[in-house]
């Protein structure tokens, strides 16, 4: 009776593993989206990802390795942080604002590209010694990426062929002022506000000069001032013209050396600049790694990604 009752336990466990087996595959073949009665599956979707990038795997599981070191070394960036760059790169990088304010759906991915980035820096630098002299010699060279530049701050209208300057250039030197939203509603499809939330920075180095004539004058108009500029760089947009409206002159500042933000900056230029490449840290964190995939393959697809010249260097435990 016992041998049967063994017999009968095994087969119930080789059909529970069978049915769990079936059903993770039927679930990636079922379909998640039809379009004119065609269905499309997980698989179809995952298939697609890797034709389009075959390094996707090696991205994802390098930001696991980046990640789960961070957290454990205690330099995983928080989440201020990220708002706090994030916010910033929007205010000075309007192409980059113009993206991510078109396209909603790819702000989670930057915020996670830039705490990616961050924590792969800290890790590089954590055990990076640099004295006071280091920092200094830092600072004196690379003044600029420390200082808060001066900014103009502006409503920054392009105009494309069809737009009427002068209408357009009256309601913006209207008194009180017109909302750029109500501008563009004024002419539709006819003028674009460029910037984060239509406002458009322009930056100096501190007690230094724009990077070209044009927007150095930008720095002399007066608050509601409004000047026309031509829109050569923007001509393939369809561009005819510009036309600014001075919001306001924001003058920059020293770096505050002893500020504890500012001296976590410093450090960590300096530290860059003397660290060890990074194939190095990745190949110590790949190699103390716990790797598995349900593709034989993967490991070393991985490797080749990581490694081209060296694909078996480093073998993580299985």
């Amino acid at each position: 009776m016992r041998p049967a009752k063994l017999i009968f336990g095994f087969l119930l466990f080789v059909s529970l593993v069978v049915n769990v087996v079936l059903y993770v595959k039927f679930r990636s073949r079922r379909p998640i989206l039809k379009v004119n009665g065609e269905s499309i599956t997980k698989k179809d979707v995952n298939d697609y990802l890797e034709q389009k990038n075959p390094n996707i795997k090696a991205v994802m599981v390098e930001r696991v390795l980046v990640k789960s070191e961070a957290v454990k070394q205690g330099v995983w960036p928080a989440e201020q942080e990220i708002i706090d760059i994030y916010n910033e790169k929007k205010e000075l990088d309007w192409q980059f604002a113009r993206r991510v304010n078109t396209n909603p759906w790819m702000v989670a991915e930057e915020k996670s590209t830039i705490q990616y980035d961050l924590a792969r820096q800290r890790l590089l630098t954590k055990d990076v010694q640099v004295d006071d002299a280091m920092l200094e010699e830092e600072y004196n060279i690379y003044k600029a990426a420390y200082d808060t530049p001066d900014k103009a701050r502006l409503h920054l209208t392009l105009l494309f062929r069809k737009a009427p300057i002068a209408d357009v250039r009256s309601m913006l030197e209207k008194v009180p002022q017109q909302a750029p939203a109500d501008i563009a509603r004024a002419f539709p499809g006819q003028v674009v506000f460029l910037g984060d939330k239509d406002v458009f920075t322009v930056t100096r180095a501190l007690g230094g000069k724009a990077a070209s004539p044009q927007l150095q004058d930008l720095f002399n108009l007066k608050p509601g001032e409004v000047r026309e500029f031509p829109a050569e760089e923007l001509r393939s947009l369809g561009a005819q013209t510009i036309l600014a409206r001075m919001v306001e002159v924001v003058p920059g500042k020293p770096a505050d050396k002893n500020e504890p933000k500012t001296h976590e900056k410093l450090r960590m230029g300096a530290s860059l600049r003397r660290a060890k490449p990074w194939q190095e840290k990745l190949t110590l964190l790949w190699g103390n790694s716990e790797f598995w995939s349900e593709d034989p393959n993967d490991k070393g697809n991985v490797e080749m990604m990581f490694f081209p010249d060296r694909a078996t260097a480093a073998t993580p435990k299985q």
